[in-house]
């Protein structure tokens, strides 16, 4: 990616607009850390220089292309789901190889967009006209070196580093440059996970995904407990008593499970844990009528499946993670996420139940 004077950490690589403070977070970053970042960039741009792959670098996909390669090497589920929610707008006369993580793969296998989902560099296929690498990662460059060294490349993010940005919108508009498509609105980031396996849900509760656990501390919301009793006592008449659909995976969820009340789970929940496959939970999730839990890759699943619901956020923007438009909505600590009192959730929950429960009815789900 050729960003000229740009800054190659943390600027944008076009001028639309996206909300984003890269530039922020990358100055509150120790100096050794930037130093790191710019040495790793240079680096990668000696690379590319050495290897030759740098006359192959482009920044607008050429008109003769029919098949490309989307090499996704980040491994956690919110990005990859943010990152290609814009799949949709490369043109029809394109067919896109997926080269992704073996975990991930499950949310993309069934994909209409995607000719071939791969998680084995081995079976790449070798009718490929353009690779599109997800940033100058040397572990991508290196595949695109030895695996398609003369075929015209670019990459999404180049030597971006950082959190602080509205993910989807820079992937859409990421896309739309490089295809030289004409403005419009940003993609919302959505699954297609093909045919739902098994009969419709039973409709006669309202079934809210709760996911447990986290593999950050940080993440974890210490009283649901409390508020999970708490939303069933004063859950409102005329609506479907809530069942709790408990998700997750590990020991870390298996621990928040055991801090609620056995005969409560029992009475008003179904525990799904460790199923060990995203798209049998990305179904369990589409079938939910409801979300109810902690920022992370299980809420963007539910965004992705359609589900509306209430996200916990703390110490970082929502806007960076979800759209303006989004039915997901957002409830922000300032600091850590126990600071969020049951009471104030449960409040926000049960405030926002009717646009939850239209959203549903408007899907024809619920």
């Amino acid at each position: 990616m050729a960003f000229g004077w740009r800054h190659p950490i943390h600027a944008l690589p076009f001028d639309e607009p996206v909300v984003s403070a890269l530039a922020e977070e990358f100055a509150e970053q120790p100096f050794g850390r930037r130093a790191q970042a710019l040495r790793k960039a240079a680096f990668r741009e000696a690379m590319l220089l050495a290897s030759g792959q740098a006359a192959r670098r482009v920044e607008r996909v050429p008109a003769s292309t029919r098949s490309m390669l989307w090499v996704y090497t980040w491994t956690t589920v919110g990005d990859a789901i943010m990152d290609l929610g814009p799949r949709v707008l490369v043109p029809a006369s394109i067919a896109i190889d997926l080269f992704i993580a073996a975990p991930l793969a499950p949310l993309f296998t069934a994909d209409r967009r995607l000719r071939t989902v791969h998680t084995d560099a081995s079976s790449l296929p070798g009718d490929i006209d353009f690779v599109l690498l997800d940033s100058w990662r040397t572990t991508s460059l290196s595949l695109k070196a030895k695996r398609f060294p003369r075929q015209p490349f670019a990459s999404m993010r180049g030597h971006h580093a950082g959190e602080r940005f509205d993910r989807a919108a820079f992937a859409d508009r990421r896309i739309r440059q490089l295809f030289g498509l004409p403005p419009g609105d940003v993609v919302a980031p959505r699954l297609d996970l093909g045919a739902a396996p098994g009969p419709p849900p039973d409709d006669s509760r309202f079934r809210i995904a709760v996911p447990l656990g986290a593999r950050v501390s940080g993440k974890r919301y210490p009283h649901w407990n409390e508020l999970l009793p708490m939303l069933v006592a004063q859950w409102p008449a005329g609506i479907a008593a809530p069942e709790f659909r408990f998700v997750g995976q590990g020991e870390s969820a298996r621990d928040d499970l055991a801090s609620i009340a056995a005969a409560f789970v029992t009475a008003h929940g179904d525990v799904l844990l460790d199923s060990g496959d995203l798209r049998e939970t990305a179904f369990d999730m589409a079938a939910c009528d409801a979300f109810l839990g902690v920022d992370g890759g299980l809420m963007h699943v539910a965004v992705g499946v359609g589900t509306p619901g209430m996200a916990l956020f703390t110490r970082i923007d929502p806007r960076y993670f979800l759209r303006p438009d989004s039915t997901m909505q957002a409830l922000s600590s300032p600091g850590e996420l126990s600071a969020l009192a049951p009471a104030r959730v449960v409040d926000a929950f049960l405030r926002a139940l009717p646009g939850f429960v239209a959203e549903r009815r408007g899907s024809g789900q619920g």
